[in-house]
């Protein structure tokens, strides 16, 4: 526990002190006689500091003086006793001023800015007064005390009496404490917890909160104005002790018991010094007006001499207890000062060795940070990482696992030297991931200073007294920190993962592998500056080939690297072998040469085919192999990934390559896919069984949308390909790009002739035009005389019913097209007559007849008729209507004489210019702003219909 003060003897006294005032460098004492004596502080502040008579007294009657109370603004010492307050001189102690007999008690004002105010307590009224400099006192010398307010009733008499600013707290027998406001009289209950009451009421002033004792042993303290609980803790001192007295000096509140001196922090409550006083005697007063305080016991007066402000901090750093520390240090620095700054860093890097010390390696974080801390020093915990230069840089050879076992061993932890224990393990390593995310911290700005700042030649780094191996060595330059940082965690990182359990540990803590984070450690932005030799036999001695092959590509050794990491893809971990791949890649991005690209892809392209097309289709490739070698490679794998397909289509849509061979290929690669997956000459377009129908129908999908989107691959290569297949969608949609509808119509007819259904031959028609629809009506009626002659020409019975059927059917389908589409403009009823032959019926008005298709046909024709020449008469007659309205409009007329006058600004329109609006408005013509916009009444006749 930190010490804040220092008990001293200052004079040992055989008077019986009850009371004790320390005020402007002076001490003053009540006894139990009514006496009332000064002392003088000799050699203050020293180790030798002691107390002297002033000769200097004064008497109030014959009992105990219960109080003293100083007041310096005025120079007034007020003692208490029997009921009697009196006002004495401070330097004199000559009497100032008597305010009577019979009063419960007193309070002075002790708020700084309300000096010369005192109340007193008469039975159960309360009576303030005011200090007047120019009142006549007894002694016929100016200075005196005038009654400000004395109607302040309270409901007991008072045990205890205290006032700050404009509120009087009071503490009764055997019950709660409140609040008066000096200044209007309303009253303030303070809730203190229920409780037994028969302990003695007391109230300390700290800062601007009253602390009541609740029972025995707990000041509570309460906000003053209103009388609540202050945001702050209570403090808690011995069940078994009495208190007798308590001081504040910020931030400690000091309680004096019978037989010791507690010392709090009244911050957070917490204890911070306990002192016994000397044996056989017991506490009497405590005063705190000046500083130090001083204290009375039986024995004589102590003072309690401040511990220097360094011993404190120093003390409360090494107890962790951080805030105590800042807090005090706060006190103690100038802001304005030119080394604040300097002073607070080097308080931080204090803390975070003492935090570091303690194993809190989180919170210690931190308080390095902000520091310019000494990498080094953080090194060299670990010497199987650092240059053996930063080892015999050190005062002490301490390493990691002293500092734990030093800090398990205080708390009661048993080893055995040979081994490591559970405990140890588990700190060490946490240690190690807090010590990685430090350095790599420290290392940004010393690798990318800030935008303001210059790259410095030499880093002189910041020491503390507080860490561990008190490290003195000299300013190095950017480049030697830079490597030994890189060093030291290319090491540490691989010695973590080089354990499974150490490595899964790594994960939690850093979500990520320790291999992702030296890949981020070898990347180019990051520029590491290995010791390559250093780190070469490290690794090689801990065997992890895959760091070395990273560091041979860091170093500009890539057929080495790539050779190991094409070693890595035989590994059996799944993960390992992905990793590889990916780092081959990232290495092959880099490489020129042709030959070396093509042999250690090799392995990527068939382990992992999509992380091998990267080497080609990646934007940072350097090797610019032209695209048809890389297609050729390709095509030497044979997989279930479609390398060249990929690649193809990599071209076409992310690169835009619109070169024919391209196009026409990728196209050619779809086709392929989907004969492999359901042979070409196939009845139907369904696929067979086993084969994945999503993929199936994907691939249709993506064939049809590249056909109809691409304009550069070469049709007719494409309809070789698919003619007479079961691709009947694709290779209609290539004869209607080239115009071949003809053709499209026959491929579509006989498909529904297969199927049993027209209708996509038909929807054809509809889309693309063109008088397909009449095309279509030849082509059904060429089909049934086809199929009239076979069946008058057919000898065998069921030939000729099979003629006769598909005869009907080709009948009924142009019936049903003529009667479906007879109003369609694409059907002429003049072509359609043509095309009909002679020989069929017109028949009655049945479904399938002609004559109704001509008795809809025609009709719609005279339709249309009558409604074109109903709308020719109509234009004509709006044109007729039209220029009536302007003939009209043009015989109007305006007569303008000497006396007509402008309708906007009212003068004549004589010879000058004017213009006149529809709505007979005559303005001058410099007077309007529109030809549209009358002026006058603002008619916008643009916009009238």
């Amino acid at each position: 526990m930190a010490k804040v003060y220092r008990l001293a003897t200052l004079l040992e006294t055989e008077n019986r002190i009850t009371s004790l005032e320390c005020i402007k460098g002076k001490i003053y004492t009540g006894d139990s006689r009514g006496q009332i004596l000064s002392y003088s502080l000799i050699r203050a502040g020293t180790p030798e500091e002691t107390l002297a008579s002033t000769q200097i007294g004064s008497k109030l009657g014959k009992s105990r003086i219960e109080k003293l109370k100083g007041d310096k603004e005025i120079n007034i010492l007020y003692a208490f006793s029997e009921g009697t307050l009196v006002a004495f001189d401070l330097d004199l102690l000559e009497e100032v001023q008597s305010f009577g007999k019979n009063f419960s008690g007193f309070a002075v004002n002790e708020h700084p800015n309300f000096h010369g105010k005192i109340c007193t307590v008469q039975k159960r009224k309360i009576t303030t007064y005011n200090w007047s400099p120019s009142l006549r006192n007894n002694r016929n010398r100016l200075g005196g005390y005038l009654v400000d307010k004395d109607n302040f009733m309270i409901p007991d008499v008072p045990a205890v009496i205290v006032w700050y600013g404009t509120n009087i707290c009071i503490g009764f027998h055997r019950r709660n404490y409140l609040i008066i406001n000096s200044e209007d009289g309303r009253i303030t209950d303070i809730q203190v917890p229920s409780a037994t009451t028969n302990y003695t009421p007391y109230i300390k002033v700290v800062g601007s909160e009253f602390f009541c004792l609740w029972g025995n042993n707990l000041l509570l303290p309460f906000d003053s104005d209103t009388g609540q609980n202050a945001m702050r803790n209570p403090i808690s001192f011995a069940e078994s002790k009495h208190l007798v007295s308590a001081g504040y000096h910020d931030p400690y509140l000091t309680v004096m018991t019978e037989n010791s001196i507690e010392v709090f922090n009244a911050i957070d409550g917490m204890p911070v010094q306990q002192e016994s006083l000397p044996q056989g005697s017991a506490a009497l007063a405590l005063a705190d007006t000046d500083y130090p305080m001083i204290c009375a016991t039986t024995a004589g007066i102590m003072t309690l001499r401040p511990v220097p402000v360094n011993e404190q901090i120093t003390k409360l750093l090494t107890d962790c207890r951080i805030p105590e520390a800042r807090a005090l240090i706060e006190k103690h620095i100038d802001p304005t000062a030119l080394d604040a700054d300097a002073q607070y860093e080097q308080f931080n890097l204090d803390a975070a060795w003492c935090l570091f010390k303690e194993l809190r390696f989180k919170d210690c974080i931190d308080y390095f940070m902000p520091t310019n801390f000494d990498p080094r020093d953080i090194m060299s915990l670990f010497p199987e990482y650092c240059d053996e230069k930063v080892s015999r840089a050190c005062m002490t050879q301490t390493n990691i696992r002293q500092v734990v076992r030093n800090n398990l061993a205080k708390k009661g932890n048993s080893f055995d030297s040979r081994n490591i224990s559970e405990a140890e393990y588990d700190r060490i390593l946490t240690c190690k991931f807090y010590v990685i995310t430090l350095l790599q911290q420290k290392r940004e700005p010393i690798f990318k200073p800030p935008k303001a700042a210059r790259t410095v030649g030499t880093y002189q780094f910041l020491n503390s007294p507080f860490s561990v191996n008190r490290l003195t060595a000299d300013p190095i330059t950017r480049d030697e920190a830079l490597e030994m940082i890189d060093t030291f965690l290319l090491k540490c990182i691989v010695d973590i993962g080089s354990e499974d359990r150490s490595a899964s540990k790594f994960i939690d803590h850093f979500k990520r592998t320790h291999l992702t984070m030296l890949e981020g450690l070898f990347d180019p932005l990051y520029k590491p500056q290995l010791n390559f030799n250093e780190s070469e036999r490290y690794l090689k001695e801990k065997k992890d080939p895959y760091a070395l092959a990273m560091l041979y590509e860091a170093f500009v050794r890539k057929v080495e690297a790539l050779k190991i990491f094409r070693e890595l893809g035989a590994d059996n971990n799944k993960g390992i072998q992905e990793q590889a791949a990916k780092q081959t890649v990232k290495v092959l991005l880099k490489v020129s040469d042709k030959q070396t690209i093509f042999e250690y892809s090799q392995w990527v392209l068939n382990a992992f085919p999509l992380i091998g097309l990267e080497v080609f289709t990646s934007p940072d490739e350097t090797h610019h192999i032209s695209y048809d070698t890389v297609l050729e490679h390709l095509a030497t794998f044979e997989r279930e990934v479609p390398l060249v397909e990929i690649y193809l289509k990599w071209l076409v849509e992310v690169k835009l390559i619109d070169a024919e061979r391209f196009h026409t290929r990728l196209a050619l690669c779809y086709i392929d896919k989907l004969f492999r997956m359901l042979p070409r000459d196939s009845f139907n377009d369904v696929p067979p069984e086993g084969v994945n129908t999503s993929t199936f129908i994907k691939y249709g999908k993506d064939l049809l949308m590249f056909l109809e989107t691409s304009k550069n691959y070469r049709g007719s290569t494409i309809l070789e390909e698919i003619r007479n297949s079961w691709l009947i969608e694709a290779e209609v949609l290539l004869l209607s790009k080239e115009k071949r509808h003809m053709e499209a119509l026959h491929i579509l007819v006989n498909n529904g002739m297969l199927k049993g259904d027209f209708e996509k031959a038909e929807k054809y028609c509809i889309t693309h035009c063109d008088n397909l629809l009449t095309q279509l009506l030849k082509i059904y009626i060429e089909k049934a005389l086809n199929y009239e002659t076979l069946m008058k020409e057919s000898q065998e019975p069921k030939m000729h019913d099979d003629a006769q059927n598909m005869l009907m059917r080709f009948q009924n389908c142009a019936f049903k097209l003529l009667q479906k589409y007879a109003t369609n403009p694409e059907l002429n009823p003049l072509l359609v007559m043509d095309i009909i032959p002679d020989h069929w019926s017109l028949s009655a008005a049945t479904s399938n007849s002609l004559q109704l298709y001509l008795h809809v046909a025609l009709s719609h024709s005279l339709h249309t008729g009558r409604v074109t020449k109903i709308i020719k008469h109509l234009s004509d007659m709006d044109a007729i209507q039209t220029e009536c309205e302007w003939y009209n409009c043009r015989k109007s007329s305006v007569r303008i004489s000497n006396e007509r006058l402008c309708d906007l600004c009212k003068k004549r329109i004589s010879d000058r210019p004017f213009a006149v609006y529809p709505n007979g408005k005559v303005v001058h013509q410099s007077c309007t702003k529109s030809p549209n916009i009358c002026p006058v009444t603002l008619t916008n006749f643009e916009n009238l219909t």
